[in-house]
């Protein structure tokens, strides 16, 4: 198969040529050779093509090729006047500028595909296998964008940084109706700091930052295009005791019933969770806030979360059901903290008789810190008691 050459210039450095079309009106053995190797009618068939042929005989111009080269490459039966025709064709090849062509004129590539060029020989994109690869001042270096299009509704668009194909700027995908946008941005090291999604109407931005050379998910975006004020933001950091937190915030419309945040401490710092009735088990504690104001703590206690309150120093409480004929110290013992904590913290409920002091059976005591969260004790079945609770 014939090739063409990246760089196709004359002499005089005007880019020459001519559509292989426009060369079978003109000498349609010269058409036939070029046919047979591998053009199409819609390629242009650049004067290197011609050299190569010259320099295949080592002849300096068309006027040097002999009748019996020109046989061997038109065939036996190649009369004079068709020879001085070929050779005529040839020389215009060489000669016919194409700086004033307004289209984009089509040629072989090599290894296979096609490039096209303006009329004064810039490449503008190269289609291998139905992939264009768009150039920055006819560079093949510097990539403006690639281009997948299957023509059955379905296209992936990638446009780079300053010619970098390691550099996406943005990457466009439509599948039938859908239309997947994802842009990128960089710091000046060419890290990746945001990635944006957009499908349709909604939108997904994660954020990054770095720890040496480490990549970690600072934060994630939800927000509805149609409602610009109605996003879900997800923040990962560490809190002073070097655990890991994730902070999710709730806005506008699409607020998750109610929901505005959700704060969760992990256990190991591995898992990420979603907002949820239920508190997944790798939480060490997780706090609730609602529009209306109001919030709900949970922390774990055992082997298991529990709703909890705090107090005015911040430690956890929760407030039980003192079951009937249950002493103190049964109860202390019950939620794993010593008997004197209980009493410090009921004093108003507190009562005695013949010197032994004891709560009335259904009154609201309040456990400080407890360490055990137990659902019955024998036949008694533990009341917890959930107040409004204030906002953390």
């Amino acid at each position: 198969m014939v090739e063409n050459v990246g760089k196709i210039h004359s002499g005089n450095n005007e880019y020459c040529g001519m559509k292989l079309k426009d060369i079978k009106e003109k000498s349609p053995l010269l058409f036939s050779y070029f046919k047979n190797n591998g053009y199409g009618e819609d390629e242009v068939v650049y004067e290197a093509e011609i050299q190569k042929i010259l320099d295949k005989y080592d002849a300096e111009d068309v006027d040097d090729l002999s009748r019996k080269e020109v046989r061997e490459l038109f065939g036996f039966k190649v009369e004079r006047k068709e020879r001085k025709n070929i050779k005529q064709v040839m020389s215009e090849i060489q000669n016919n500028d194409l700086s004033g062509e307004t289209e984009l004129l089509k040629s072989k590539r090599e290894g296979g595909g096609y490039n096209y060029r303006t009329g004064s020989g810039e490449l503008v994109y190269s289609e291998v296998n139905g992939v264009k690869t768009y150039y920055i001042n006819g560079d093949e270096n510097s990539i403006e964008k690639i281009v997948t299009d299957n023509g059955n509704g379905n296209s992936k668009t990638t446009v780079y940084v300053d010619g970098n194909k390691n550099l996406p700027s943005s990457e466009t995908i439509i599948n039938n109706n859908d239309t997947t946008t994802i842009y990128y941005n960089y710091d000046e090291q060419y890290r990746l700091t945001s990635q944006k999604t957009k499908t349709n109407n909604n939108e997904h931005t994660v954020r990054y930052k770095y720890e040496g050379n480490n990549r970690i998910v600072e934060s994630e975006t939800d927000g509805y295009t149609g409602d610009p004020n109605s996003t879900k933001t997800v923040r990962y950091e560490k809190n002073p005791q070097g655990e890991n937190v994730e902070t999710v915030e709730f806005s506008g419309a699409k607020i998750n019933s109610g929901v505005v945040k959700v704060q969760t401490v992990y256990t190991d710092g591995d898992n990420q969770s979603e907002e949820s009735s239920e508190v997944p088990k790798d939480v060490k504690s997780q706090t609730i806030n609602y529009s209306d104001g109001s919030s709900k703590h949970y922390t774990q206690i055992g082997d298991e979360m529990h709703r909890v309150e705090k107090d005015e120093i911040g430690n956890n409480y929760i407030t039980v059901k003192m079951p009937l004929n249950w002493s103190i110290k049964k109860l202390a013992d019950t939620f794993g903290i010593d008997e004197q904590t209980i009493l410090d913290a009921n004093r108003n409920q507190l009562h005695s008789l013949d010197g032994k002091q004891y709560f009335y059976a259904d009154a609201d005591i309040i456990i400080n810190i407890p360490q055990k969260m137990p659902k019955k004790v024998g036949n008694d079945t533990i009341c917890y008691v959930y107040k409004k609770l204030r906002e953390i």
